[in-house]
This record gives C-alpha cells, sequence and structure tokens, in this order.
C-alpha cells in the first residue's frame, strides 16, 4: 500500500474567474522508483519479493463493443466495462461474453456538468472502484484535430449496489476541474503539461490519461502520455499522481477541488500506463507505447508487476500475443481472484463483427499444497484451577490464527504443544475469522497425564483419514514402562492433496531437560523412540504408499549445528533413518526453530525437523523447506522468546515446505 506520509498547504492568488485562495496539497507517497522531484525512493532488491508468473488463456470474445477500454468487477463473474467510442457503460458475463446495457444516463450527467447542449464520446480510458463508488475518467486528452473537447476532461462518480447479474449503478456527480488542477499543480510544472493538453494525441507528448486505480481511499491516476525523460542513456518513465479525496470532490460542495499527492515516475522500457489493477498488495500494470498495436512498427504491450518500496516496476515477461490490452480488471469468482485483460480491438485484422477479445491471466507456477508444522507452546506446570496444564490464551490464539492465515497458509498444520483439547479448534477458527479457512481434526487420546497435545489443522479440500496415535512412540519399547509419565505419543495419518497423496507423522520427542528421576538421558529416551517410529515408516513404504513426511519438534539438532564434536543428537537422526530411506531436508537449512531465555541471555538452536522419505522428493518443490523465521514473518524476535511481551507467540517458529499436488501420483 502506498502511504501518504504528510500534506503540505500551498495558497495562491485567485486565477481566472475562481475567486478565492486556490489550494494545492502536496502528499508526498513512498514509492519504489524516482520521484517526479528527482528524490529517489529506497528500495533493497535483496528483499524482493517473488513476483506470481502468468500465462494467457485462450480468447474470451464479448460481443457489442470494439474495444474494452475500462472496467470494473462486480462479483459472481461479472464486469462492468465501458468503450472509449460511447458514453454507454454494459454489464459483461466473464464466461460468455453475453452483454446487457447498464441503466444509467451518463452523457446527460455530462451534458449537466458542462452546460452543453450537445457532447462526443467522454473517451472514457479509466476505471476504479472504493467501496461503493466507482470512478470513471475520460481521456483528457484533445480529438485527432487537436481540438478541445471538454467532454473528454471529465471524472465521473457512480454508486454501486447489488452484485453479479443483480448489480446496479447510479450517477453520484461529474467533476470537470482536474484537469485545470493538474496544469496547476506545483509539482507538476517542470512536466509542462500545458504544452501537452493542446496536442492532438497522436503527436509526440500529447497527454493521454488511460489508467485508474483504488490506493486504499485515493486513487491514482496514470499516463499513457506523455513520458518524462530521464537520465540517458535510461529510456523516459510514466507519470503516475496520486488523487488524495475523489470522494469529497462529490459530496463536499461545489468549491471541493482536487487534493493532489505527489507525483511519480515509473520506468516501463519506455512504455506508458494502459491501465492498473491491485494485485498482491502491489500493481498490476498495463503498459503500451504511444502509437496504437495494430499500427505499423508499434511496440507490444508488456505486463508488470509494481509493489510500493520493493524496487522499480518488474517486467512479468507475458506474452499478449497479438492483443493491444487496454484494460486490466481483477474479477472475483467466490473465493477466488483473476485478472482479466480486456483489448481494444477497433484496428484488429482478425476482428469479426462488433467484438472485442478478453483474456484471462494464468498462474505459470505448478499448483502446490504447503504442509507445516508449529510448537505453539502451551503452558507448562498447573494451578489449582487448571491442575493439569495452562491452556492458550484466547488473545494469543487470536493472534496465532491471524499469523497462520496471514503467512503461513498451510493446506495441512501439525501443531505441538496445544492445550487445551479445545484450542486446536479455536485456532483453525481464529485463522478462518483471518480470512483463511482452516478445520481441526478430533485430537487422538494421549496417555492421561500428557498435557501438550498433538493436532492437525486442514484446508477443507484437504481429505484426511485415520488420524491416530503411534503405539509406543511416547519413549517406550514393548513390554517396558515409560520413563517420563507426560511423554507424547507421534500420531499419523493418511492425506491427500490434490494428486499428492501421503503417509504423515507428526512428532513432539522427548526434550532436551534432564530430570534427575529419570535413570536415561534425554537422547535415550529420543533413541527409544526412534527405534519404534523407524519399523513404523519401514511397514508403511512397504505397502502402495511410499511418501512419508516426518515433521514436528525433534527436539534434536543437526550435527552441522552443534559446536564442534557434539555429536549428542546424531544418533537420533541415525536411528530415524535406519531402513527408511528419510531425507532431513530441516537439516539442508541453517537457522533456530527455538528461543529461549537461559541466564539472562537469549538462546536459539534448531529443535524443529522436517523430513521426507525419497519418494516424496519427486514432489517437494526444492528448495522450498523454509524455516519462518521473525524476519520473514515481519515481526519482532522479542515476540518469540519474551512470553511477558502481551504480543507474545510461541517460543517456536514455523516451517514449512511445498509440494506439488498437480502431477501423476508416483505410489
Amino acid at each position: 500500500m502506498l502511504l501518504s506520509i504528510r500534506k503540505l498547504l500551498f495558497n495562491f492568488g485567485p486565477s481566472g474567474s475562481d475567486a478565492g485562495p486556490r489550494r494545492f496539497f502536496l502528499r508526498p507517497y513512498i514509492p519504489g522508483s524516482i520521484l517526479a522531484l528527482g528524490l529517489l525512493g529506497r528500495f533493497n532488491m535483496a528483499l524482493a519479493e517473488e513476483v506470481e508468473k502468468f500465462t494467457v488463456s485462450e480468447p474470451v470474445v464479448f460481443a457489442g463493443e470494439v474495444d474494452g477500454s475500462a472496467g470494473i468487477d462486480v462479483g459472481n463473474g461479472f464486469f462492468i466495462g465501458a468503450t472509449d467510442e460511447k458514453n454507454l457503460l454494459h454489464l459483461y458475463n466473464s464466461k460468455d461474453g453475453t452483454k446487457t446495457q447498464v441503466d444509467i444516463d451518463m452523457e446527460a450527467a455530462v451534458k449537466k456538468a458542462l452546460g452543453a447542449a450537445k457532447i462526443k464520446e467522454c473517451d472514457l480510458e479509466g476505471a476504479a472502484r472504493i467501496g461503493d463508488m466507482v470512478y470513471w475518467a475520460g481521456s483528457f486528452g484533445r480529438n485527432k484535430d487537436a481540438e478541445e473537447k471538454k467532454e473528454r476532461q471529465v471524472l465521473i462518480a457512480t454508486q454501486v449496489s447489488g452484485q453479479g447479474a443483480e448489480t446496479k449503478l447510479k450517477i453520484v456527480g461529474v467533476y470537470t476541474k482536474l484537469l485545470d488542477d493538474l496544469l496547476l499543480h506545483p509539482a507538476l510544472k517542470p512536466f509542462n503539461l500545458a504544452d501537452a493538453a493542446r496536442k492532438a494525441p497522436k503527436d509526440d507528448g500529447a497527454l493521454n490519461i488511460e489508467s485508474l486505480a483504488a490506493d486504499g481511499g485515493h486513487l491514482l491516476i496514470g499516463f499513457r502520455n506523455p513520458k518524462i525523460a530521464g537520465q540517458s542513456p535510461k529510456p523516459p518513465a510514466a507519470l503516475l499522481v496520486p488523487l488524495m479525496n475523489p470522494e469529497a470532490l462529490f459530496i463536499g460542495g461545489n468549491d471541493v477541488r482536487a487534493e493532489l499527492g505527489q507525483p511519480m515516475l515509473l520506468g516501463f522500457d519506455g512504455l506508458g500506463f494502459r491501465d492498473m489493477a491491485p494485485w498482491d498488495k502491489g500493481f498490476l500494470i498495463l503498459a503500451g507505447a504511444s502509437a496504437d498495436r495494430f499500427d505499423q512498427d508499434a511496440k507490444p504491450s508488456q505486463l508488470f508487476f509494481w509493489k510500493s518500496g520493493d524496487g522499480p516496476p518488474r517486467n512479468l515477461q507475458v506474452d499478449l500475443g497479438d492483443l493491444n490490452p487496454e484494460a486490466i480488471i481483477v474479477t472475483r469468482h467466490g473465493a477466488e481472484m483473476r485478472p482479466l485483460i480486456l483489448s481494444d480491438d477497433g484496428k484488429y485484422p482478425a476482428r469479426q463483427g462488433e467484438a472485442f477479445r478478453g483474456v484471462w491471466l494464468q498462474s505459470a507456477r505448478p499448483e502446490t499444497a504447503r504442509v507445516a508444522s508449529w510448537n505453539v507452546a502451551c503452558g507448562r506446570g498447573g494451578t489449582p484451577q487448571t491442575p493439569q496444564g495452562k491452556p492458550i490464551p484466547q488473545d494469543r490464539i487470536e493472534r496465532l490464527g491471524k499469523v497462520i492465515a496471514e503467512k503461513i497458509r498451510p493446506d495441512v498444520l501439525l501443531l505441538s504443544e496445544v492445550w487445551d483439547r479445545d484450542a486446536a479448534g479455536k485456532i483453525a477458527a481464529a485463522s478462518t475469522a483471518a480470512g483463511f479457512k482452516l478445520e481441526a481434526l478430533p485430537i487422538p487420546d494421549q496417555p492421561p497425564d500428557v498435557i501438550q497435545l498433538l493436532a492437525v489443522l486442514k484446508r477443507p479440500e484437504v481429505k484426511v483419514e485415520d488420524l491416530k496415535v503411534i503405539d509406543g512412540s511416547e519413549d517406550i519399547l514393548p513390554g517396558s514402562q515409560p520413563e517420563e509419565k507426560a511423554s507424547r505419543k507421534a500420531v499419523c495419518a493418511s492425506v491427500a492433496v490434490g494428486t499428492f497423496d501421503f503417509h504423515l507423522i507428526g512428532v513432539h520427542l522427548k526434550s532436551k531437560l534432564s530430570v534427575p528421576a529419570q535413570k536415561l538421558t534425554p537422547a535415550e529416551m529420543r533413541d527409544r523412540q526412534c527405534w519404534t517410529l523407524a519399523p513404523h515408516i519401514q511397514e508403511v513404504t512397504v505397502g502402495k504408499e511410499k511418501d512419508v513426511l516426518l515433521i514436528g519438534d525433534y527436539n534434536m539438532t543437526p550435527k552441522a549445528e552443534l559446536p564442534d564434536g557434539d555429536e549428542s543428537d546424531q544418533r537420533n537422526f541415525d536411528i530415524l533413518s535406519s531402513g527408511t530411506d528419510l531425507n532431513f531436508i530441516s537439516s539442508g537449512l541453517k537457522g533456530p526453530t527455538h528461543l529461549g531465555i537461559y541466564k539472562g541471555q537469549v538462546e536459539r538452536v534448531k529443535l524443529d525437523g522436517y523430513a521426507i522419505t525419497k519418494a516424496a522428493m519427486n514432489e517437494w518443490v526444492p528448495g522450498s523447506f523454509q524455516i519462518l523465521n521473525a524476519g520473514i514473518l515481519g515481526l519482532d524476535e522479542s515476540r518469540f522468546y519474551d512470553k511477558n511481551d502481551p504480543a507474545f507467540l510461541s517460543d517456536h517458529y514455523p516451517i514449512a515446505a511445498d509440494f506439488r499436488i498437480d502431477g501423476i501420483d508416483d505410489d
């Protein structure tokens, strides 16, 4: 989200027939590129997030008009689209391309606002929605003969009600002074927009607005032209201007004028704005040449992604073929969000009748599922009110759910140290309330003295069967007695996500803490647990299922992350590996998963682990294993070790890995 950081007020004397001081507002943004005032935006390419890659679908043909110059989503697979040839809006069904005309007299509203008896097309080029307000922008340019047309210099506000096929619009108002506001804005003076506004559209450097996008309660106005020359050899950049008070222009009275924010210059390899739409905390941006796509020697349009503070726009390298992209709309289909690109096919040689094309952007990434584990740190030690242990408090449950929903987004999540038995269901409900739906499975029964339960959460579409404990896996061998009554049994289940099915084993092995009354060391107790788990894995993989995931709180540290010569936990790993062809993918990524305060110092150590059998390596996405530490989660580290911090989450970091679910089942 672009951030407004301050406002500067300028007062100027009357101009022309306007009375009273003219007010200009400079509200600088913090972009990831060069500001129009010559300030260099701060960014760190090393921290830039991976950008989604796209391909395009086969075209959908929308009948009745030759272009889709602007549009907004109205839900259930429908959008309202404009054309730059007529002062009409249409309600389109994106599934089959059919349309109906929206019952709204936009032309009459513009005539009234301009005091004109007759107008031509408003040349609508941009649309954006903020709440129930939808804004439509003309091109603000002149006609082909360089004649001024006031009807093109309008910003129109409409109010939307209903959704899908039942959507209705009504006119709120027409603002006719935005071009004056742009020309008089002090920060835009260096760009000579007044000269640009007098040129015909095909002339070099002619003013032409083509893009409108919502950013919170603001609008972002994108210029196709003029493009602003940068320092050689860099190609010219495209101009983006924030409009800070769009709603006030229509409900604040006749004296309200546009408050314009700090202009920005974004580099699109010499191209200008065609349209932009919010996507993944940033914007998808269509960029195109000044010339029409079907003109001789015209450059093809390109699709970029830009996120404030994340560097310059990045070219997504999407092959748009012979499309002449003019609008991009992010549509809603239930919970799914899909970008739709509309083409201006007025000059398309192969066009048949009055129609234009649209294409869906489709993810080019393989379809994957995330399987994660997190020790959520229930309280140890009882009180007279809670003799078996301290339940996770509700405020921390809500924080856990929010992090799961916003940062982890797992398809399957193993939780350890869950208490009381209702906590898993409450965490799933908290994640669901935060926008990521999860379900908690019934917790398998543990020995009566266990107060740190293992639980499994899953997405609704994930299939989980036969969730149970693995007998003998607490710390005993057949015929012996448990060394520690509170030790947890491992759990297991059969899981299927798409074409990837696997046997899940969730563990919380014996901690590294020694108890004086115990005869065995913690490592020896884990030996006994591992001697139970290894035969279980062998037994499973003898059958049809070869894919096994062993995840959870191992309480074991890989040799490479222990002091030189310390092999205290190596025997545990060796036993688990015996006859099981396990690959400990967590050992390949150094870094702590547990934080604790010991003797007044923060101690960081890897305790949580992730292992998969050789067969599961075929579905595992290499390099996808992550320790979701404080830096990755964007949280202060104290939330993972200071239990007195009001925002405390857990003393463990989540761990996760991704698996392909769109291939052929190999077992």
